[in-house]
């Protein structure tokens, strides 16, 4: 039963990479956008500036049961959100990456139980689509 249960999470995560990617992905509330505009986001976000600079850096957003369920960060301090990390149950599944600055995620985590990574994919040639992939199961 926790193969079944893993592999369906597996699955999950890897068609919600795939919408991501191919731009049909959630609304607004489920997929923040890079610069984080709180006046677009429901009172479900906590939000902090961590600097002082006028911009939110830190936004959190938790589901009905109190539980994390996207957390977004902005580590460069440019205004742009460059993390992004999914919860399901409160347990992290998958950690999303700008890692070259350009406001597009190139590089997508996938957890097992929050801690253990399954696999990862990466947009090498920065089209908005992953290109490089590895699996861990």
């Amino acid at each position: 039963m926790r193969l079944s249960s893993a592999f369906l999470r597996l699955m999950l995560a890897v068609i919600m990479a795939a919408m991501f990617v191919l731009g049909v992905a959630a609304t607004e509330e489920e997929e923040p956008e890079f610069y984080f505009d709180a006046t677009r986001y429901n009172s479900g976000w906590i939000i902090s500036d961590s600097n002082d600079d006028g911009r939110t850096d830190y936004a959190l957003k938790l589901n009905d049961r109190m539980q994390k369920d996207i957390e977004a960060m902005d580590f460069s301090h440019d205004g742009y959100m460059d993390n992004f990390y999914y919860y399901e149950n409160d347990v992290l599944i998958r950690h999303e990456l700008d890692t070259n600055g350009n406001q597009q995620v190139d590089l997508w985590v996938f957890m097992y139980r929050g801690v253990q990574v399954q696999g990862w994919e990466r947009d090498t040639n920065h089209d908005g689509q992953a290109d490089l992939y590895r699996s861990y199961e």
